[in-house]
């Protein structure tokens, strides 16, 4: 006769089996027996826990797509709600979303005015913001506030001012608001922060020596995909592009903004068009909405590149395109931990990609150094090509930087060594489930109910 526990319980209560999770409501007396489980049991007595997300907008970039991601992949017994403080929507997400819709009062360009007006308007801004978020604050009650970003913390003044016990700063890139006001930054995080999760090891090392968090206050807890529903998504057909298969495509995702570095990917697509030998490479830019969209548009036409630069703008399937690139190229000058890196791994697609000073070495291979990157070329990398990261462009006319021809003659080794290709490919699609939706999940599951214990 089998083995069994009796339990005595009468609450709801979290069952974990090995590292997955499920939720029972027990009755007074349940048998539990063993050979059906497989694996021991844990029993945790656990109520449901709220969680606030604090951030600027739902529209699209890593942590945005992080909190859709946790939202939807969160154990049941985790209730998201996310604040925004932009109307627009661009992700899927589970729970209560709330919209604040303060772009009413001042949108972005006029955030980077310092007239009379302006001031007075963002003075509005943060009292509107403040008092709408108190209010849902007073119906929530969250156990955790999640804010996505250092000047969200404006949003939360009046909640820190209740002194909330769990305020948590979550570092999904490099933030330049530390660089320009670092005394004032440091001391406000410190003050009001008890936790910081860092979604890279470099991060964590900034917030340690910049930031001077103590160790114990800072955990790493990478960015994942779910890489089953990538596949899946990969297969749809293109139906507003159609892809030549005489020619060879270079894809990469991010918005029109200085960071991402753009600029220097139309220009190594204006080099290597007057190469024979690389004259049928083509450019495919996703999601290259943003501020700076215009300026990105005159730059293709002000270089002819309109027939070798195809730009889209947000996709919401954006893997799709990807499945049909040769390479995936990211010329970001700073990330965070790339979410577009592990879904062109996901999907097949080898990775060149610049060395920033978080995220993507990480990733790609963690033996070289960054400092020694921007000096020596690029690092054939275990699992995709490391390159310098590029210096800020002042003429699109100028020959390219030793930096972007780095950059470009990486670009032409990965299109021309089919064997090259193979292996990045087989390497990459086993390289990204280390980096898996369920073990971001997990991690935030153990990080909060450390803190609830």
């Amino acid at each position: 006769m089998p083995k069994t526990t009796h339990i005595l319980c009468n609450t709801t209560k979290i069952i974990k089996i090995g590292s997955s999770i499920r939720r029972y409501t027990l009755p007074a007396l349940y048998d539990i027996t063993y050979p059906y489980l497989m694996y021991q049991c844990t029993i945790i007595a656990m109520r449901s826990i709220r969680v606030m997300h604090v951030i600027n907008h739902f529209g699209n970039g890593g942590a945005e797509r992080f909190v859709s991601l946790f939202s939807i992949y969160s154990p049941r017994y985790i209730i998201n709600s996310i604040v925004t403080r932009w109307s627009t929507i661009g992700y899927k997400y589970k729970g209560r979303l709330i919209r604040l819709n303060s772009n009413r009062i001042l949108d972005y360009e006029d955030s980077k005015r310092l007239t009379l007006g302006h001031i007075i308007r963002a003075i509005i801004l943060l009292i509107y913001t403040n008092i709408a978020l108190l209010r849902y604050y007073l119906k929530i009650r969250p156990d955790f506030i999640f804010v996505h970003g250092i000047r969200r913390f404006y949003y939360i003044i009046l909640l820190i001012l209740l002194k909330h016990p769990n305020v948590i700063y979550v570092r999904h890139n490099y933030n330049y608001f530390f660089t320009r006001f670092p005394k004032l930054s440091n001391a406000l995080l410190r003050a009001f922060t008890s936790k910081v999760i860092c979604v890279s090891s470099g991060m964590e090392k900034q917030a340690i020596e910049i930031l001077r968090f103590k160790p114990s206050q800072v955990q790493v807890i990478n960015n994942g995909i779910d890489v089953d529903n990538i596949n899946e998504l990969s297969q749809e057909a293109v139906t507003d592009f159609e892809f030549d298969r005489t020619l060879r495509y270079v894809v990469t995702i991010g918005r029109a903004c200085k960071e991402k570095g753009l600029d220097h990917l139309l220009r190594i697509a204006n080099d290597l068009r007057y190469d024979t030998a690389f004259s049928d490479v083509r450019f495919i830019i996703l999601g290259g909405s943003g501020h700076g969209r215009e300026l990105l548009e005159k730059h293709i036409e002000e270089l002819g590149l309109k027939n070798h630069i195809k730009l889209f703008e947000f996709k919401m399937n954006p893997f799709k395109y990807i499945k049909n690139a040769t390479v995936f190229f990211l010329p970001s000058e700073s990330e965070g931990f790339p979410y577009s890196i592990l879904e062109a791994m996901a999907c097949g697609i080898p990775v060149v990609s610049t060395d920033c000073l978080t995220g993507p070495r990480e990733i790609l291979d963690n033996q070289t150094d960054y400092f020694h990157l921007q000096t020596s070329g690029f690092y054939q990398g275990k699992y995709g090509i490391l390159t310098p990261v590029m210096l800020t462009v002042t003429d699109l006319h100028l020959p390219l930087s030793p930096t972007e021809k780095s950059n470009e003659l990486a670009l032409q080794l990965v299109l021309s060594d089919k064997h090259l290709q193979k292996n990045l490919k087989i390497a990459g699609k086993v390289r990204v489930n280390d980096f898996t939706v369920t073990k971001t999940i997990e991690g935030y599951y153990n990080f909060i109910t450390g803190i609830k214990s």
